[in-house]
């Protein structure tokens, strides 16, 4: 965790994945690339939904393919920014969720956030 957060700290969204042990079909994938960044930290290709078991198989055997574990480590300044250049219209409708919330008991962070401060 302390690489993953110090990474993210660095402005780099972190992802964890999985050394498969199987040809499993009903995880996604991540492609990593060859040459580590130092402690187990690889740049990530792309992401693979669920493949068929034969392409399944072809990631076992080829080594840089993970298991898409779900959890992520960034910073909000991090993910602000790559929403905003990748899919605004995502940063856009979570804006307006947020701005038609009612909260109960709001967070100094929260409370920012509904400003437009992010």
């Amino acid at each position: 965790m302390e690489v993953a957060a110090r990474l993210a700290t660095e402005g780099r969204i972190v992802l964890f994945g999985i050394r498969p042990t199987i040809p499993e079909t009903g995880f996604g994938y991540i492609e990593a690339e060859g040459a580590p960044l130092g402690d187990h930290a690889q740049n990530v290709l792309r992401f693979v939904e669920k493949p068929n078991l034969e392409k399944a198989t072809e990631y076992l055997a080829a080594g840089n393919f993970y298991w898409n574990s779900g959890m992520f480590c960034f910073t909000a300044e991090t993910m602000i920014a790559a929403l905003d250049q990748h899919a605004p219209e995502v940063l856009e409708a979570a804006r307006a969720a947020l701005d038609n919330a009612e909260l109960i008991h709001a967070h100094p962070a929260a409370s920012a956030a509904r400003s437009g401060d992010l």
